[in-house]
């Protein structure tokens, strides 16, 4: 009987230990497996974040911030549709800074006429005329203009400014009175009082034809 007891206890300890042995190797491995597939995702986050694509699309959306929370999805496959829709909403450094980035993601550069006229393009309509007036011949020109009127217009004591629309409004005549009535109809006749002499020959006029 001691002897089977002996024996009990001897394969008891055993399967344990093996058991024990086997876990700890099972939990080896998944820990391995757990730290080789966050070094997998960390190289793919690092290669994504290195990309200039990337980079230009962070610019972007540290730079418009308004323009990301008007618009879902924030970054757009049509940046140049996009540039064409960009209008300064705040300052003219803030509608600058947006123009740029969205520049830079444009595939084919555009020409310094093409930028100069969809930077002035998308300026407030009062600034915009003022600087398409002086006819800008670059952009950093263009860019110039725009900042010193802001500031000019910003000073204390400064005049306000004049706006105009984009478009001018089509002049139309105004519709006439309801009745079918002309401008002379409402234009008041004007009444003489005759004098003696031409009743005299108004009575003797009527008494010919009438008699």
């Amino acid at each position: 009987y001691d002897a089977c007891s002996v024996l009990i206890g001897s394969v008891y300890k055993f399967v344990t230990i093996s058991f024990l042995s086997i876990s700890i190797r099972l939990l080896h491995f998944v820990y391995l497996f757990k730290a080789i597939n966050l070094r997998i995702k960390a190289s793919k986050i690092k290669a994504i974040s290195s990309s200039p694509a990337s980079s230009v699309s962070h610019l972007f959306l540290s730079l418009c911030p308004s323009r990301v929370a008007d618009h879902s999805p924030p970054i757009r496959h049509n940046p140049f549709g996009e540039l064409k829709r960009l209008t300064q909403t705040s300052t003219v450094v803030a509608y600058q800074e947006c123009f740029l980035a969205l520049t830079s993601r444009i595939p084919d550069p555009l020409t310094e006429s093409q930028q100069v006229q969809l930077f002035i393009a998308g300026l407030q309509d009062d600034i915009s005329i003022d600087v398409e007036l002086q006819k800008p011949d670059d952009l950093q020109d263009a860019m110039r203009l725009p900042r010193a009127y802001e500031w000019k217009a910003n000073k204390p004591g400064a005049p306000p400014r004049r706006v105009f629309a984009r478009a001018a409004a089509a002049i139309t005549p105004d519709p006439p009175p309801a009745g079918g009535s002309t401008a002379a109809d409402s234009i008041p006749r004007q009444f003489r009082r005759l004098s003696p002499a031409e009743l005299a020959e108004l009575r003797k006029w009527c008494s010919r034809w009438g008699g």
